[in-house]
C-alpha cells in the first residue's frame, strides 16, 4: 500500500480500510469504530494512514494488504 493509493481512496470518498479493501463508512468513522471488535486490528482510518511515512506503511502492509 502506498500514500498515493490511500490518497486517491480518500479522494474516492472511502474512509476505512478493512481486510485490505476500503469501505465507505455513513455517518461518524470513530463511532463506526468503537462498534468493531476491538481485537480486530485489520481496520484502519484512511486519514491516519496518510500520515504515515512509507516506512511505517510497509510495516502495516502484512495487516492491510
Amino acid at each position: 500500500m502506498t500514500k498515493e493509493q490511500i490518497q486517491q481512496w480518500i479522494d474516492e470518498g472511502y474512509h476505512v480500510v478493512k481486510d485490505g479493501k476500503p469501505v465507505r463508512v455513513e455517518g461518524d468513522i470513530w463511532e463506526y469504530l468503537d462498534q468493531l471488535d476491538e481485537e480486530d486490528m485489520t481496520v484502519h482510518v484512511l486519514t491516519e494512514l496518510a500520515k504515515l511515512s512509507d516506512e511505517e506503511l510497509a510495516q502495516l502492509g502484512s495487516v492491510v494488504n
